[in-house]
């Protein structure tokens, strides 16, 4: 009886933490928005250096405008600091960049990023 209770809380909390993704994918935007998403892609331009960060485009297969904060969890080869590099990592909904005197919206902000050589 205990055994049987233990997996079951044990699954219930595996199903928990991995639903959104395993299961809705990113369609889920509400729990993405909350949690962050998983996100790759080829970096294509680097759009500004804001104040704290760094604004970037990527490409297929999650193209769209990040914000990568410089907070964020960064694996070994650093942040996306120029033209070419992979990504791959999470990302929640919204994000804004600041530079200078004006704010440029994002779509994306990272959580957590590794990047290639």
């Amino acid at each position: 009886m205990r055994k049987s209770l233990f997996v079951a809380l044990v699954l219930s909390f595996v199903f928990a933490a991995f639903a959104p993704f395993s299961i809705a994918g990113a369609k889920n935007e509400a729990m993405a928005a909350l949690t962050g998403g998983p996100f790759g892609g080829r970096i294509k331009v680097i759009d500004r250096v804001c104040a704290g960060g760094i604004m970037f485009t990527l490409g297929p297969p999650t193209p769209g405008t990040y914000f990568y904060p410089y907070s964020a969890i960064t694996y070994p080869y650093g942040p996306p600091n120029r033209e070419g590099k992979w990504t791959l990592g999470l990302a929640r909904a919204g994000g804004i960049c600041v530079a200078g005197k004006k704010t440029y919206p994002t779509q994306y902000t990272v959580i957590i990023i590794g990047t290639s050589l």
